[in-house]
């Protein structure tokens, strides 16, 4: 493959505040994600950014996409992930599994089960918002996993040095996911619920 990789090998999927979400044909499975406008400079190697990469290669269960690595485009320099999809390929969003409907209970534990880990490995997420939560399959099991809204503004992470900081932080921020797809968050359990 050239590098830097052609901007007309790359498939816009989706768009954050800070980057676009590409798709490369050559390589199902993972995207790129470049940050908007073109950066003059790579980026630093966050330390963060390791950690996570750390946890994931002997945590199988972090809910967080896995991070290869980047690699240089045309549009700028691009972090290579894990693509997160269902078994048709399809990447669902909590906000979207909501619209067509009441979550299915299966689907309501995973999105417990998303929560209870986030909150056990200290993972500081800054926007949990239901369009940042990706249902797909991983390992041939269904889950979450947040794809944006953790990472660069956790750079010096507080939340990560204090647990019961990042839990209570945490608490209050599921509790606002639940909210906009219908669903009570109960702290004292860990547990999201439908709402009555």
């Amino acid at each position: 493959m050239p590098l830097p990789i052609p901007a007309d090998r790359l498939e816009a999927v989706a768009r954050g505040s800070e980057r676009v979400v590409y798709r490369l044909a050559e390589r199902p499975g993972v995207l790129l994600k470049i940050a908007k406008g073109r950066p003059q400079t790579p980026p630093p190697v966050y330390r963060y950014e390791q950690a996570l990469w750390d946890a994931r290669r002997h945590l199988q269960d972090v809910p967080l996409p896995q991070i290869f690595g980047t690699v240089p485009t045309e549009l700028g320099l691009a972090q290579v992930v894990e693509e997160i999809a269902d078994g048709e390929g399809r990447s669902r969003t909590l906000a979207s599994l909501a619209t067509d409907g009441p979550l299915t209970d299966a689907t309501l534990e995973r999105l417990t089960e998303f929560a209870r880990r986030a909150i056990e490995m200290g993972i500081p997420i800054h926007d949990p918002r239901a369009r940042n939560l990706l249902y797909g399959v991983r390992d041939g099991e269904a889950a979450f996993v947040i794809v944006d809204g953790f990472g660069d503004r956790a750079l010096v992470p507080l939340k990560r040095w204090l647990p019961w900081l990042n839990a209570r932080v945490l608490n209050r921020r599921f509790d606002q996911v639940g909210r906009e797809v219908g669903l009570i968050w109960d702290a004292a359990g860990r547990r999201f619920a439908r709402g009555e």
